[in-house]
């Protein structure tokens, strides 16, 4: 969804059911806002975080409801909660529509309990798998003060990664993982799969997948792509 409309959203978990609905001067803006803190365990309501914790972002999806004027948006959001607040799929915290959580009291224990909440082993993985793969263009821009610079210097100061470590990070930017290409490793054994065929050549399936010339046959020597077989 890309669209700089007003109206009503829906976020909805496709694996239990489970809905939210909000309103919203800028949809797509509001949308990404939700992304953001549910990928980094952020997000101020917590029955979303944990169901998006529980069955991953694939799970969900972000729809428009219905466009409307911004004088309409809150009249038309409460019409919504009117109707959803309180039913057993909603995960709609706030009764009544205030823009967002404001106007929402949080008891002493809610309070503590959000401050304490840690992560297990499972709930990381499934994290770090919903976000494999995902585009990091909204960090572009984004300017990093003085001060956690330096902290993250001094963490890392000394510190060596493990072979292991190295590893990793190496097949992180192997193939597909590479911010630098837009091929796919199912591209690459179409490609190969073309050229042996002998009725292409590499200009001709560069031509065919965006790419030059070089680039084809550095991945039909193997010099490029290696680990696709």
């Amino acid at each position: 969804m890309n669209m700089k409309i007003s109206g009503i959203y829906k976020i909805s978990c496709v694996a239990n059911g489970k809905y939210y609905y909000g309103s919203a001067v800028w949809i797509d803006r509001r949308c990404g806002a939700h992304r953001t803190f549910l990928r980094y365990n952020k997000h101020i309501n917590p029955i979303m975080q944990s169901v998006w914790n529980k069955h991953g972002e694939r799970s969900f999806l972000f729809e428009l409801e219905c466009e409307c004027s911004l004088e309409d948006l809150l009249p038309l959001e409460q019409a919504y909660l009117d109707e959803y607040w309180g039913k057993p799929g909603c995960m709609n915290i706030a009764k009544f529509a205030t823009g967002g959580m404001a106007g929402l009291k949080w008891t002493e224990s809610q309070k503590l309990k959000l401050c304490n909440r840690r992560l297990s082993v499972s709930t990381k993985k499934k994290i770090s798998k919903s976000m494999m793969g995902k585009s990091r263009l909204w960090l572009l821009g984004r300017i990093t003060p003085e001060s956690t610079r330096k902290k993250l210097s001094d963490a890392l100061l000394g510190r060596k990664a493990s072979v292991k470590s190295i590893e990793n990070m190496k097949k992180a930017q192997r193939g597909s993982g590479n911010n630098g290409t837009h091929l796919t490793e199912n591209n690459v054994r179409m490609i190969r799969k073309l050229y042996a065929s002998g009725l292409h050549t590499q200009k001709s399936i560069g031509q065919k997948f965006n790419v030059g010339e070089g680039a084809i046959g550095a991945i039909l020597c193997r010099k490029n792509w290696s680990h696709v077989k």
